[in-house]
C-alpha cells in the first residue's frame, strides 16, 4: 500500500490511480485537470472518485478533478468499490468507486 506507492514514484493522483487494476484512467490535462476512470468498461458518471469519502467527481459534468492539492505520498491507499456502490455512495458510483485514503 503505502511503501508500494513511494517505490512506484507517482508524480500526481491521476498516475496513483494508473496502479488500481481495476480502473481505467484517461486524462485530457496536465496533472490530472480533468480525468475520466472507467471500472471494468463503465463510462466515466458511472464511477465516483473520493478522498478520505468526500467525492471530487464534478457535479455538473461528472468528470473527475484529480488536481487536488494532496502529496501522493500522503496518500496510504487506494480503495476500489467494485461493482455498484450506488447505494452506500451516491448516484455517481455506478459501476464502483475508488476512494484514496490520506495519512494521518
Amino acid at each position: 500500500q503505502g511503501e508500494e506507492l513511494e517505490k512506484a514514484g507517482v508524480q500526481s493522483i491521476a498516475d496513483l490511480l494508473e496502479f488500481v487494476s481495476q480502473a481505467d484512467v484517461r486524462q485530457r490535462g496536465m496533472f490530472g485537470v480533468q480525468a475520466d476512470i472507467s471500472i471494468r468498461g463503465s463510462s466515466f458518471d458511472h464511477v465516483m472518485v473520493l478522498v478520505n469519502g468526500i467525492n471530487l467527481s464534478d457535479a455538473q459534468t461528472g468528470h473527475a478533478a484529480l488536481d487536488v492539492p494532496i502529496d501522493p505520498e500522503n496518500i496510504e491507499r487506494a480503495e476500489v468499490f467494485d461493482g455498484s456502490a450506488a447505494r452506500t455512495l451516491g448516484a455517481g458510483a455506478f459501476t464502483g468507486a475508488v476512494n484514496m485514503v490520506t495519512r494521518r
